[in-house]
């Protein structure tokens, strides 16, 4: 192989009848759920590298230069030949481009424990059934050599590393099992005019073998590149990638930070080691040193993760056989927790360890119906504690180790910390094939997805709403809220108490500041309950033998990604009692509806408050306060 070591960039000119393209695969990486650039390239760098492995743990490391370790101009111009015309080529998409008297801050990502990109460089269509993974790397779009189990599936995650260069660029190596090591560059523009000439978005850094770019593989060109790069490749199996001119918004503390958020499960668990160096920095995160590194170079994020780090911890050193199972039998004709009758002696088991602040482990056992073959059996783990400090009510949802960071269940359970592990094959490939490019949600309508599974959405309502249901399931045993468990269901967070429900409040704290008391005193009865219903809620009586109240104030609104709901309301969301919003009640006098706020006064114990005509589209949170008579 080889060819010419002169290195130089080549695009190919467009002809009559091809197909104008300005790729946007990189596009599928801005999402609401992906704080920053950062983020984006360590999910895919990282996911790519877990797909990778072929043995445990995989390494990570990333080089971040800086400017202090910005390759000079002079070294770099040898990996630029060629390619300032495209880059400064009208329409060719990028904005702030360097110069070539410029040096070049890069980041580097490279794995170790890994395979490489395995199979022929030569290969220039797809084979089917050959899964060469240099050919799907570096030659394709769309597609990809990662079979279902995988975490990946769309075959644009490489995109994040052009998208994370300011010149849609990046520089890569690779060792494979035999040893043998090749060199490519590659850069994504749009289509682009150059003295009356237009050129297709793609170009290589490569040799010409009759219209194929094909890698170098010359010693001396892959040691300088380690060299230039900081690079500790060598001889080690793994793939290298070099994005130079990165994108200014990351920075090294954006790394270590999206490196803790998305893989701190993978890392607990042993899976994973992440190292983050710098010419001045160096950390890594490993099963061993995590906690420890995050606390002491990343305080305010250590806090931030220590809760969920320290459910994580348990739940790794949970044996099966120390959970409890719950198995759902097949359904009729969807998955729906409501038809989940929980077993009484499994509610007695878990209900006072949740009480007094233990951590719980449940095996939910169910079977998945692919079309066309047998059903078979497969299981998730929910693993929560009592937290009064999470008032998000978002459990984490891992996959494979893979933390899908914006999955948003329908109910919630707010003081109520929870990990849901999916790590067995048969529903972790149901779920994966569910999912959006950025491995951010579960998606029912994914076309890798879409009408592959018997009963296919209902899996992941299934999934996201486990935590609420138990919790539900613990809640409503005996027929009593227990107001000691903080609950927010559905996003109706009510106790119905005739108290305030504000999480933590005055007397919460003092309460924490020393030990704990159990409360010798029953529990409150319910004097309301608030129920979801299709299109909103309702409101009847509580406990048969609680008192009736005066007055039940309601107040519901909009659920949003930060803040609180009820003081972001805005009328043009809806007003209750005008179109389309519709109210009813029985034995039930309405003292006030305006707003979004519902004052209703009960005349008998049946009383039904009933509230529909919201957008089924979005998360509604209720609140309802018993008010009582001040003349009693």
């Amino acid at each position: 192989m080889g060819g010419s070591m002169t290195l130089k960039w080549d695009f190919k000119t467009w002809a009559r009848g091809d197909k104008v393209r300005d790729p946007i695969q990189g596009e599928f990486f801005s999402t609401d759920a992906i704080r920053n650039p950062a983020e984006a390239f360590v999910r895919e760098a990282v996911q790519n590298s877990l797909d990778a492995a072929t043995a445990k743990p995989v390494r990570v490391r990333f080089y971040f230069s800086g400017a202090e370790g910005a390759l000079p101009a002079n070294r770099m111009a040898r990996y630029l030949n060629g390619v300032w015309p495209h880059l400064n080529a009208d329409g060719n998409g990028l904005r702030d481009v360097p110069l070539p008297t410029d040096a070049c801050p890069f980041l580097a990502c490279e794995d170790f424990s890994t395979k490489g990109l395995e199979g022929d460089p030569a290969q220039s269509q797809e084979v089917p059934g050959q899964k060469n993974h240099f050919y799907y790397f570096f030659r394709t779009e769309g597609k990809s050599a990662k079979s279902e189990q995988q975490r990946g599936r769309w075959g644009i995650g490489k995109y994040v590393f052009p998208r994370s260069s300011r010149i849609s660029s990046f520089l890569a190596a690779t060792v494979r099992s035999d040893q043998s090591r090749y060199f490519m560059g590659q850069a994504v523009l749009k289509s682009h005019l150059i003295e009356g000439k237009y050129y297709k978005p793609d170009g290589s850094l490569a040799w010409d073998s009759d219209g194929l770019p094909m890698p170098f593989d010359d010693k001396s060109l892959i040691d300088d590149f380690c060299a230039d790069f900081k690079l500790k490749r060598e001889m080690h199996p793994g793939l290298s990638v070099v994005v130079p001119w990165y994108d200014e918004e990351i920075r090294y503390q954006d790394l270590v930070a999206a490196s803790a958020r998305a893989y701190f499960y993978a890392v607990l668990k042993g899976d994973l080691i992440i190292e983050i160096d710098s010419p001045t920095e160096n950390l890594t995160l490993s099963a061993t040193t995590m906690e420890a590194v995050l606390e002491e170079r990343a305080p305010a994020l250590a806090s931030e993760l220590q809760p969920a780090l320290a459910l994580a911890k348990w739940a790794i050193g949970v044996a099966a056989t120390g959970m409890s199972p719950l198995t759902i039998p097949p359904p009729k004709n969807s998955y729906k927790w409501d038809d989940v009758e929980f077993p009484k002696p499994l509610v007695a088991a878990i209900k006072p360890r949740v009480q007094a602040g233990d951590r719980v482990g449940l095996r939910i056992n169910l079977s998945i119906f692919p079309k066309g073959t047998p059903p078979i059996a497969t299981f998730f783990d929910v693993f929560l504690v009592r937290d009064e400090s999470d008032d998000t009510g978002r459990p984490v949802f891992i996959r494979d180790g893979l933390i899908i960071s914006d999955t948003r269940p329908r109910h919630r359970s707010r003081g109520m910390r929870a990990l849901v592990i999916v790590d067995d094959s048969p529903l972790a490939t149901l779920l994966g094939d569910s999912e959006n490019p950025a491995h951010t949600q579960w998606q029912r309508d994914s076309s890798h997805f879409k009408g592959k599974y018997t009963y296919g959405p209902s899996y992941i309502e299934l999934v996201t709403g486990s935590v609420a249901a138990i919790v539900r399931a613990i809640v409503e045993d005996e027929n009593a809220i227990d107001r000691t468990l903080l609950i927010d269901f559905f996003s109706l967070p009510s106790g119905g108490d005739g108290k305030n429900n504000k999480g933590a409040g005055e007397k919460d704290k003092k309460e924490k500041e020393g030990p704990e008391i159990i409360d010798p005193k029953p529990p409150k009865l319910a004097r309301f309950r608030i129920n979801r219903i299709v299109g909103g809620f309702s409101v009847t009586q509580g406990h048969p033998d609680a008192k009736l109240p005066h007055q039940i104030e309601i107040s519901v609104a909009y659920d949003v990604r930060r803040g609180n709901p009820m003081s972001r309301y805005r009328p043009a969301d809806f007003v209750v009692g005008q179109g389309p919003i519709k109210i009813a009640a029985t034995e039930l006098a309405l003292v006030e509806a305006s707003g979004n706020h519902i004052l209703a006064s009960p005349s008998g114990k049946e009383f039904c408050l009933t509230v529909t005509g919201f957008d089924p589209n979005r998360d509604l949170v209720v609140r309802g306060v018993a008010k009582e008579d001040v003349s009693d």
